[in-house]
């Protein structure tokens, strides 16, 4: 018993020693370093926390994987508190370290123009995804901007004011910094152009007092009620100039359009300052417009993962300052992983080099960064080329517009078809570009009952409710649903309504719908229920499908799902757990002979704007070896006590051969019941990995016995007692390996 001790803590020092080892050599292995530089402290530290929070994201997900060749990249935190002066110190002091490859930030145009010299003087590249004024990237080719500039936000914004929203007359209030003038000239320049009426141009500063924006807005309200509001100013400010002009009598009458500031966590933080606003969410925001780089409702699915992700992990929805951070984060990481290979473990000053050439190179669309608030391409000024979404406030939610524009693109295009959109008012000019007036159909489901889940078959029953809102009349019965096992229409509306703005049909929709299964890691595998449509006429150039958020009610998608699950809606798939859902939108790319042709010209055929809802289901793994796993299990066991039978005589030889052939057989059967329960498929699943180690368990002992009997008849009785003594050990062993590594790979 002592000797056994001591051994046993031989083992837990080695054990020990090893694993200190190993950290030590972990911590000690040579790292990459990302800057991220914002308002960690003062009245925006909320911008700050969701910039850290988004990078650290990306940062965890990559060092997870493995990092970078090994190594892996930490991210280092600067404080500039919106403040230039602070700013500059903080870039001199980021500048000079020779671990940092990469800045993101800041967060203010401001402050990204007080830095941004700093960093061109010592050739490091720096992305912000917030800092908006046009000078901040101008004659600058170390700083990049994955967010869209004050001029393009500003002559946009007028566009929109006057060819969508039908206004005639306007007026500016501004901040009276970089910020805010470059937004002001450029909205009034697209004005002029237009002809939308710029009625007055005040300016304001974080220093004007409160009643001094009493006065302002008083002032304004004269112009009368048929006029929009620009508000081109940062989101404390901004959240003043609401209170001030909705306070008075008309309230939510007064029309309000904000730049992106006014799209943030920190505006409507400010006005739950405001009793009203606290008391009822909505009451001074809802119904104004603000222009915004993200807008849940309308992104793709990778949006959809991170904005889940993001709020199980720090409790709070992601503003588009996480998303912009978060996709600023990832390109510098694709970029860091392509200089890696190419330079290796040259100086930092090779590696921001290449990451800044890495940019720079990123100029195709064809190259772009799969981001969550666009696809990154950049021109030549180092700032993205993306679309801007106008979203509108609906009880401190930002969803999406009934209208977006995008660029005009036209298979064929002549000049009848040109007249007639110009005619219809929905062709906008900027810059450049042709812009076309695009219908959003805000669509929401409600699901009755989800049943009849056949693996093999690769289906699944839905009874549901969907639903569309426009304010254009939006007919549905072109609706194509692409995974449906049978075609299904939508016959009439169970129940139609209009406000005298916004038409909405409701139509009850039962059918059966494919499934693409992966069964490789069977039976701890999730699978994906997915249900499709998309418009048979109308293409993205005509209307877009968005997530109707605030009437599904589905903001908070763990919410969504517990509310459907006491429902009894997922009673019917009672052997699978409910782990996660996505609602969004996609383009399906359609191409004729011709369109394949011009693929190598950039062109990217016919889009058709694809709505898909993907509720995530896991097997329930522990029903699933209450069912099957337990007679596997006895066998297993049975297998395992040929080990304590002793070998004194040839009868207990046969007794020990011939339980451990039997629990072969056995486990075969179950074997051949597996394949014939599953789908013809041309792979192994998870569970066969552990009949492979149960055979070879099964015949080790074979062998085993076989050798016990040897070493009897030559009368060697102590390798018998050896041998079972190493079966007791090894058996268990290997199982326990087993199962660790099967929680490892499939269900940590």
């Amino acid at each position: 018993m002592k000797r056994n001790t001591i051994i046993l803590l031989v083992l837990v020092s080695l054990v020990s020693i090893i694993g200190f080892l190993i950290y030590a050599e972990l911590r000690a292995r040579p790292r990459h370093y990302v800057a991220v530089v914002g308002p960690m402290s003062g009245e925006s530290r909320s911008a700050g926390t969701d910039m850290v929070n988004a990078v650290s994201m990306q940062l965890d997900k990559l060092n997870r994987s493995g990092g970078i060749d090994g190594r892996p990249v930490e991210l280092l935190v600067f404080d500039d508190a919106n403040d230039p002066d602070r700013a500059a110190a903080v870039a001199a002091k980021i500048a000079k370290d020779e671990r940092i490859v990469a800045v993101l930030g800041h967060y203010f145009s401001s402050t990204s123009l007080a830095a941004g010299g700093t960093y061109r003087e010592h050739r490091l590249p720096a992305i912000t995804a917030s800092a908006t004024a046009d000078s901040v990237t101008a004659r600058n080719d170390w700083y990049y901007r994955i967010i869209f500039s004050n001029r393009y936000q500003g002559a946009f914004i007028a566009q929109f004011v006057h060819k969508v929203l039908g206004y005639q007359r306007s007026c500016v209030i501004f901040d009276e910094d970089a910020y805010g003038a470059s937004l002001a000239d450029a909205f009034q320049a697209e004005a002029e152009t237009v002809g939308l009426d710029v009625l007055g141009r005040h300016a304001v500063t974080g220093n004007t007092s409160k009643q001094d924006l009493q006065a302002l807005a008083a002032s304004v309200r004269e112009y009368g009620d048929d006029i929009m509001i620009f508000l081109a100013t940062h989101a404390p400010e901004g959240a003043q100039l609401v209170t001030a002009l909705r306070s008075r009598a008309g309230g939510n009458r007064v029309a309000i359009i904000g730049a992106d500031a006014l799209g943030t966590d920190m505006f409507i933080d400010t006005l739950n300052t405001i009793p009203q606003e606290r008391a009822r969410p909505g009451f001074f925001s809802d119904g104004i417009y603000v222009a915004a780089p993200y807008i849940p409702d309308i992104s793709a699915r990778q949006a959809q993962v991170f904005r889940n992700d993001f709020r199980r992990r720090f409790g709070t929805q992601p503003s588009w300052t996480a998303a912009g951070y978060y996709d600023a984060a990832g390109i510098v990481l694709d970029a860091l992983l392509a200089v890696s290979g190419n330079i290796g473990d040259k100086d930092t000053d090779a590696i921001r080099d290449g990451i800044r050439r890495y940019l720079e190179d990123t100029s195709n669309p064809m190259r772009a960064y799969q981001g969550v608030t666009c696809n990154i391409h950049f021109d030549q000024n180092g700032d993205v080329v993306r679309p801007l979404r106008i979203g509108r406030f609906q009880n401190q939610m930002l969803l999406s517009a009934f209208a977006h524009v995008d660029i005009f693109v036209n298979r064929e295009p002549d000049l009848d078809t040109l007249l007639q959109q110009a005619l219809a008012n929905n062709i906008l000019v900027l810059g450049d570009n042709l812009m076309k007036r695009i219908q959003i159909i805000n669509t929401g489901l409600q699901f009755n009952e989800i049943t009849g889940l056949d693996i093999n078959k690769g289906t699944f029953f839905a009874d549901f409710y969907l639903w569309f809102r426009s304010v254009d009349d939006f007919d549905g019965h072109d609706i194509e649903f692409l995974n449906a096992a049978a075609p299904i229409e939508l016959g009439e509306p169970v129940l139609e309504s209009n406000d005298g703005a916004v038409t909405k049909r409701v139509y009850r929709i039962r059918g059966e719908f494919k499934a693409h299964f992966q069964l490789a890691d069977y039976p701890f595998d999730a699978q994906n229920l997915e249900i499709s449509f998309r418009h048979r006429k109308l293409t993205t150039q005509d209307a877009i499908f968005v997530a109707d958020i605030r009437e599904m009610d589905c903001f908070n998608v763990d919410t969504w799902l517990q509310d459907m699950q006491k429902g009894g809606v997922f009673s019917g798939i009672r052997a699978w757990n409910i782990i996660d859902a996505w609602i969004f939108q996609n383009v399906q790319n359609t191409f004729s002979n011709r369109d394949r042709q011009s693929r190598g010209k950039g062109y990217t055929g016919v889009g058709f704007s694809q709505f898909n809802t993907v509720i995530r289901i896991q097997r329930n793994v522990v029903s699933h070896a209450i069912k099957n796993l337990i007679p596997i299990i006895a066998i297993a066991i049975a297998s395992y006590c040929i080990y304590f039978i002793r070998m004194n005589e040839a009868s207990m030889f046969s007794l020990r051969f011939n339980i451990t052939l039997s629990s072969l057989l056995t486990l075969s059967f179950f074997h051949l019941k597996l394949s014939n329960d599953l789908p013809e498929i041309d792979y192994l699943v998870a569970m066969e990995y552990g009949f492979f180690v149960l055979y070879f368990l099964f015949a080790f002992g074979m062998l085993a016995s076989v050798l016990c009997r040897h070493y009897m008849n030559r009368d060697r009785p102590e390798i018998v007692t050896r041998l079972s003594a190493f079966g007791t050990v090894f058996y268990p062993a290997t199982i326990i390996t087993a199962i660790v590594v099967m929680y490892w790979k499939y269900m940590r």
